[in-house]
């Protein structure tokens, strides 16, 4: 059998069936692409084409990967498994898998960043997951204590030993990721409102973040699945990439 990729783009109104002999390249924020059959190369492929794009793994009923496999094809960009009936599967289970893999920060910034092409050490991928892991991470001050580290600490680290921007980008991005999950897991009530309700007072300053960081409005990102591009476009815009 060959591999196919099945990609649903926004609005998500219809699944396009896409062979996996032709790259799928630069798909629009929040597409996402379920492959099946799917190998660690062919995930890496499609991640590094598309590192916007959440990738699902289609597994048919019955068929089993090791969980070594499946941290091989995670650590390549896969985010989740969707076990398929037979036939084309469905949008609203893509859909749903999608909605609940993007959920959590926790595990996934350091690779979202490998691939768009910088290299992460093991000290600075542990540093932002105690970023992500705190739930109080809305200033530099916050994340040195989350690392038991003075601020200055911290910016040394980002400067010298991690060749990274400064700990405020780093904040800014995850405030930024946090805003759209927020915006994202609601539909109904104002922007104003949910993002109130979601831990952020300031709705015009969440606006400037957003259109700072990631260039898109609070909704648009309503309108959309997911926050890789929100990483996608702050490194296009706050890292030169470290690697050919």
């Amino acid at each position: 059998m060959s591999q196919v990729q099945y990609v649903c783009t926004p609005p998500y109104s219809q699944i396009v069936d896409h062979l996996s002999t032709t790259p799928l390249v630069a798909l629009p924020a929040g597409s996402i692409v379920l492959a099946t059959r799917a190998t660690t190369s062919l995930i890496s492929n499609i991640a590094r084409s598309s590192p916007s794009a959440i990738i699902l793994v289609g597994l048919q009923a019955g068929e089993v990967v090791t969980s070594a496999s499946l941290e091989s094809l995670r650590r390549a960009g896969a985010s989740a498994v969707l076990v398929l009936d037979a036939g084309t599967p469905m949008v609203v289970d893509i859909l749903r898998t999608a909605r609940i893999t993007t959920d959590s920060v926790r595990g996934e910034l350091g690779i979202r960043l490998g691939l768009l092409g910088h290299t992460i050490s093991p000290s600075f991928e542990a540093a932002l997951e105690a970023l992500v892991s705190c739930e109080e991470a809305s200033s530099t001050r916050h994340w040195a204590l989350a690392m038991g580290e003075s601020v200055r600490s911290l910016e040394r680290r980002c400067a010298k030993d991690w060749l990274a921007p400064a700990p405020r980008c780093w904040v800014a991005l995850v405030r930024a990721i946090r805003a759209v999950q927020r915006l994202q897991c609601s539909a109904e009530g104002s922007v104003e409102y949910v993002l109130t309700q979601g831990g952020f007072p300031d709705a015009p300053a969440v606006r400037k973040l957003l259109s700072r960081i990631c260039d898109v409005s609070p909704a648009r990102v309503r309108s959309l699945i997911g926050w890789y591009f929100v990483v996608d476009r702050w490194c296009a815009r706050s890292w030169q990439c470290t690697i050919p």
